[in-house]
């Protein structure tokens, strides 16, 4: 009897895991353009930022427009203070110099990260070098393992002439593996319709959510949709949910957020499985943020008051930097600075949303 009953239980547990292999991976992914922390009310916040986030819980975060050591948010690093506010781990993408620090793309996530490599989008001269930020994710802890996707974040220009390149650029890394379940995160900075999106579209792009009915841009009172989350290939993702958040004071944009699937592929294999994590290794947010950089004791969320509010008319900045790549994430509390060369600088006049 014994016996018959470890047989029906190792049985249960085959058919079990194998059931796990087809099931589809949720994942609650975000975008939001922070305007270095500042919102409507010109005050700068990341603790306000923080909760915005938060209250979506997402497993995946885009964020635009972050400084990093600037003279105008008091030196903070603030993506590795969202980081350890939120219990997540942070990748930051340089794409200029300013004020004595950095300024770019971050990404905040709970999952995984396999590697990631900061990309330079083209640009035409004089205007504001923009960038990618490339990241291979794992879609977490489960009692199968990890699968992995891809994620592109980035802030396009506000002119159509650079977006139309920026949308060549990403067709091409696509390219270097399109069979890899890929989301673009960002605010593009163009219109449903615009040539830029139907570049994308027609490129192999899908948007998550009916294309302008999710108005992100002003915050106060939206009246356009400029950031997105878009997915490719259609077969390996299904849109469950997508939404704005009410949040009209914290930056000058509203976040923009996804519930979605990641399918199995047709042939039912999951690629690049990685070794699973048990459930004693699983840790809640705050565990999390204690465990790494101890509930953010001694980082710097908030600007000092003599902090300037307000951008430079013209700053320097930089040419294209040279690509780089690691396969190790930097931690929560890390002090080290992004890799890289360094670039050039050139002057430039901000006008970016």
């Amino acid at each position: 009897m014994n016996s018959c009953r470890r047989s029906c239980l190792c049985l249960l547990a085959i058919w079990s895991w194998l059931g796990a292999q087809d099931a589809p991976r949720r994942i609650t992914v975000l975008s939001y353009n922070i305007h270095h922390g500042e919102g409507t009310d010109g005050r700068v916040d990341l603790e306000r930022i923080a909760g915005v986030i938060r209250a979506q819980s997402p497993d995946l975060v885009a964020l635009q427009e972050v400084d990093r050591g600037a003279r105008r948010t008091g030196g903070v690093n603030q993506a590795q203070g969202l980081a350890c506010l939120l219990g997540m781990d942070h990748l930051f993408g340089r794409t200029i110099d300013y004020e004595g620090g950095m300024y770019g793309n971050a990404v905040l996530t709970r999952l995984p990260v396999k590697g990631f490599v900061n990309r330079a989008l083209p640009f035409t001269a004089g205007r504001e070098p923009r960038g990618v930020l490339q990241v291979e994710v794992y879609t977490g802890p489960t009692e199968s393992g990890h699968f992995l996707f891809r994620v592109f974040a980035t802030h396009l220009d506000i002119t159509e002439a650079d977006r139309l390149k920026a949308v060549e650029a990403l067709s091409n890394w696509v390219a270097e593996d399109p069979d890899v379940p890929t989301l673009l995160l960002g605010d593009l900075n163009a219109l449903p319709g615009s040539a830029p999106l139907s570049g994308l579209v027609s490129s192999g792009w899908h948007i998550a959510g009916r294309p302008g009915a999710y108005s992100t841009f002003p915050a106060r009172e939206p009246q356009r949709q400029i950031d997105y989350i878009l997915f490719r290939p259609a077969h390996r993702w299904r849109v469950l949910e997508v939404w704005v958040p009410e949040e009209a004071v914290a930056s000058d944009h509203r976040p923009i957020a996804a519930r979605l699937e990641l399918l199995p592929p047709e042939d039912g294999r999951w690629q690049d499985q990685a070794p699973p994590f048990s459930s004693s290794s699983r840790t809640t947010a705050s565990e999390r943020a204690a465990r790494l950089c101890g509930s953010c004791g001694g980082i710097q969320t908030q600007a000092p008051a003599w902090a300037s509010r307000r951008s430079s008319p013209s700053l320097s900045s930089t040419q294209p930097w040279s690509t780089w790549t690691t396969a190790a994430v930097e931690a929560v509390c890390s002090e080290s600075s992004s890799p890289g060369a360094k670039p050039n600088s050139t002057t430039f006049s901000r006008s970016s949303l």
